[in-house]
């Protein structure tokens, strides 16, 4: 199997999958991409999306090659483990993502801004949907915890319909005390998604100034330091009142992003 230099000697760091994330990613400009792989037959077939799709990528400048379908999944399917079937026939060898300073992006805040940080979410898929759908409805950035998600960049990308690419995208320090300094060095609040004897319903939350929401994953919860160092807790409740279990989490942003976004005037 012949390959371009960009993908054999290590400098590209994901594999992106179909149109739609290999567009988002040349719009937004912050990660390189090496080239592209199209399926010849689609060319062929003069399918209009595919022969858009190369137009884009002539105009962007962006490198592109024709293949045969089953090189694209054999090649995809060899560098990407957690490989999907939704390519459409197009995949793009892409550069590692610029990131955010997490008080850098903090700085962009004003009294109408929030800020999403995802704590102990696992699932890329999942952490894709809720950004999409936090970003669409004006969350000003994500921070999220530690892991490694640069290793998932491609699931991200996909999941979120490329969302990720254009918004801004911080990883926290390791340290939670280091983060929490940084917020409020910031002038923000910490707003903690749970369910407490002292959360307000999130339908009576009123801000008073910027603040970084802090969502949990569903097994692990919100890190201890920042519960302990919380301005507000808010939770979302059920119309039956007996029930006091917390939502899915991607649900759960699906809430939150509707009620900020009216709250805040984003839309």
């Amino acid at each position: 199997m012949k390959m371009d230099n960009a993908t054999t000697n290590g400098e590209y760091r994901c594999i992106l999958e179909g149109i739609i994330s290999v567009k988002a990613a040349v719009e937004a400009k912050k990660r390189k991409i090496y080239s592209v792989w199209i399926d010849k037959r689609k060319k062929t077939e003069r399918d209009r999306k595919v022969t858009a799709f190369i137009s884009f990528l002539k105009e962007n400048n962006v490198p592109f090659e024709l293949k045969d379908r089953e090189e694209i999944e054999s090649t995809l399917n060899m560098f990407s483990k957690n490989a999907g079937s939704s390519h459409g026939g197009v995949i793009a060898f892409a550069g590692i993502r610029e990131y955010t300073p997490v008080s850098e992006m903090l700085k962009k805040a004003d009294k109408n801004t929030y800020f999403a940080y995802f704590d102990g979410i696992e699932d890329p898929y999942n952490l894709g949907y809720a950004i999409r759908t936090m970003y669409a409805l004006g969350a000003g950035g994500f921070i999220l915890s530690e892991r490694n998600w640069q290793n998932a960049d491609g699931m991200l990308v996909k999941s979120s319909a490329g969302a990720c690419e254009f918004c801004d995208i911080a990883f926290a320090p390791k340290d939670d005390e280091k983060t929490v300094e940084i917020i409020k060095e910031s002038g923000l609040d910490i707003v903690c998604s749970a369910v407490n004897k002292d959360a307000v319903s999130v339908y009576g939350f009123k801000p008073e100034k910027p603040f970084v929401l802090f969502i949990g994953g569903e097994k692990r919860g919100i890190s201890e330091e920042f519960m302990k160092n919380a301005d507000k807790t808010v939770y979302i409740p059920y119309k039956d009142k007996k029930i006091k279990y917390s939502l899915p989490t991607v649900s759960a942003c699906s809430v939150y992003a509707a009620v900020f976004a009216k709250e805040l005037k984003l839309l």
